[in-house]
């Protein structure tokens, strides 16, 4: 099993600063959280890693809500089809940050390029060029190049 430092209260403060965004299932938005003093964090810190730790983390962390948002111009007579909707999943805004910060950690950042092709985990600030070498010599190798396409994967049923 991978066991990663989780982020401490000063980095889920420091990273809080720059919060933004709706308020999540909490009733927290990103403006809000820059304002929660360092005590606090270091008390979020403590709870979610012991949560890890007991692999118990709570359920409102792990539940979402999802809502449908009409595309531009494809309202029929008040009704919308799912194919024409842009699906938006809202979380915990506590949970969302946490993840945020624990993704960018170092660690977890050199673990991702260790074990993950860049086409599959491509970073921010990554060399274009880089991962396209990667791509071609996995070609060159394996013989075939995969690419996926998402944007119909929400209202296309098989």
């Amino acid at each position: 099993m991978v066991q990663f430092p989780t982020p401490t209260g000063i980095e889920l403060c420091r990273y809080a600063q720059s919060a933004a965004g709706a308020a999540g299932c909490d009733g927290w938005c990103g403006q809000e959280l820059r304002f929660w003093p360092l005590p606090v964090w270091q008390l979020v810190s403590q709870l979610i890693s012991e949560a890890i730790d007991r692999n118990q983390i709570p359920k409102q962390f792990l539940q979402a809500r999802m809502v449908c948002i009409p595309k531009a111009n494809k309202i029929s007579n008040g009704l919308v089809s799912p194919e024409h909707c842009r699906p938006l999943t809202i979380m915990s805004s506590i949970w969302r940050l946490w993840a945020s910060c624990f993704y960018k950690t170092p660690a977890f950042q050199r673990w991702v390029r260790e074990n993950f092709s860049p086409e599959i985990a491509s970073m921010k600030h990554d060399d274009l060029y880089v991962h396209l070498i990667a791509i071609f010599r996995d070609f060159q190798e394996k013989g075939f190049l995969l690419a996926l396409d998402y944007e119909k994967a929400f209202g296309t049923r098989p």
